[in-house]
């Protein structure tokens, strides 16, 4: 352990040095009376070699002058995460960012006690790099990294803050560490406390499991933990694992070809699988009331668990020989979450190749003004020609003008009100 030790410090040592900010604030820790740590998940992200612009400084005082000072000294935007507490952050806009907090207990092995697993409860002391007596590690969490294994900090800990619960599944399948069955058996027994916890926070930790790189395995924790059944209302014996698992894979498989995807959408479309397979009753309240998702995010997860029959009757328009403005129109048939649907229903699924789903995009995107295809003929136009008032009559016989258009039946507005004159006269 000495050796992995020596790395950390080195390896701290050459991130403080090579950054004037963070120079400038060893410098500035150095010249207080109070004691200041660097804990938490920068150690734990260091000593596993991931990259790390997010580190948590502890104080035996307020931290807070030091830390406003030292963010107008070096540029940095500087304020209060929690006033009570004295908590506070500094960020770049070159993505670092610091955050500054007291001790939460009396003294530091008190503190890290206080946190949620042992591979987070590491300390090293500032403003010196150069001695192992500097490192803390009064709960092995050394050993816990070194063994890729997740140890609750102590038996209070999911009790304290039952988001970690959530959080121990998503540091599972972020960091590749195993949860052993006494850990597993914990969660479970405190699985019913997430009841307790706000939306929002729930809503996050789930999105950064399923945009992880093992999603089945956090659907796997999910369910021996007891944690499917408390947040989807979805009970072991109605979950068939393996079959669940079978369609979360192919559709895990599938996405990585395309490198397109943002995070997020890949979250949501395995959210989509799993909501699919697990029919909750009230998906709605699920999504709004108690995960709190965007109505963006909402409205992705409910238009492809219910568009499928749609988009396969659109995506027949497709001929070979269509133009921009077809693609465009047929683009616009398929909103809303348009976008999401190409890459759900067609990339993932076959039905559309990569190339297909670009030209979509393209030719939306030069076509439309707001979100909308320009239509040939006018609502007044429509209305001399029909001799009809404004009302949904209008709106119809728009609607007929561009899938006619699709369909190649019309090219110009002129082309328009003769088809148009056509219909009335039939």
């Amino acid at each position: 352990m000495s050796e992995i030790i020596q790395n950390l410090l080195r390896e701290i040592e050459k991130t403080f040095h090579r950054s004037a900010p963070l120079t400038r604030l060893i410098e500035s820790v150095a010249a207080t009376p109070d004691s200041y740590w660097l804990v938490g998940g920068c150690l734990r992200d260091l000593l596993l070699d991931l990259p790390c612009a997010d580190f948590d400084l502890v104080c035996s005082g307020d931290p807070t002058p030091l830390a406003r000072k030292w963010g107008r000294e070096v540029g940095g935007s500087w304020f209060r995460l929690d006033i009570e507490r004295n908590y506070s952050r500094v960020v770049f806009t070159d993505g670092l960012q610091i955050d500054f907090s007291p001790l939460r207990a009396e003294t530091l092995v008190e503190d890290l006690e206080l946190r949620d697993f042992t591979i987070n409860a590491m300390a090293l002391a500032l403003p010196d790099f150069n001695s192992e007596d500097r490192f803390f590690d009064p709960l092995d969490g050394l050993t816990a990294i070194v063994a890729k294994q997740l140890v609750p900090a102590s038996q209070q800990s999911f009790s304290d803050d039952p988001l970690r619960l959530l959080k121990g599944i998503r540091h599972a399948v972020t960091l590749g560490f195993s949860c052993p069955d006494p850990v597993v058996d914990q969660m479970k027994s405190h699985s019913s406390l997430l009841d307790t916890v706000a939306g929002e926070r729930l809503h996050d930790e789930l999105l950064k499991i399923f945009a992880s790189p093992e999603p089945q395995r956090g659907v796997e924790l999910l369910i021996a933990t007891g944690m499917l059944s408390v947040l989807f209302d979805a009970y072991p014996d109605t979950v068939k694992q393996s079959e669940l698992q079978r369609q979360l894979g192919e559709l895990f498989s599938r996405m990585q070809g395309l490198v397109q995807l943002e995070e997020e959408d890949r979250a949501l479309f395995l959210l989509v699988k799993l909501f699919e397979y697990l029919a909750p009753a009230n998906l709605t309240g699920l999504l709004h009331k108690r995960l709190r998702f965007s109505r963006r995010q909402q409205q992705v997860v409910e238009q492809l668990l219910t568009s499928e029959e749609k988009f396969n009757q659109v995506i027949k328009l497709l001929r070979p020989a269509v133009n921009d403005r077809q693609l465009a129109l047929i683009y616009e048939l398929l909103q809303p979450c348009a976008a999401e649907k190409i890459i759900y229903y067609g990339q993932l699924s076959g039905r559309l190749a990569n190339d297909q789903a670009t030209a979509f995009e393209d030719a939306f995107g030069g076509e439309s003004n707001c979100g909308r295809v320009a239509d040939l003929l006018s609502g007044e136009c429509i209305m001399r020609i029909t001799k009809c008032s404004a009302g949904p009559h209008v709106k119809k016989r728009l609607a007929q003008i561009k899938l006619a258009e699709i369909n190649g039946e019309i090219r110009t507005a002129t082309d328009a009100e003769e088809w148009l004159r056509t219909q009335i006269s039939d």
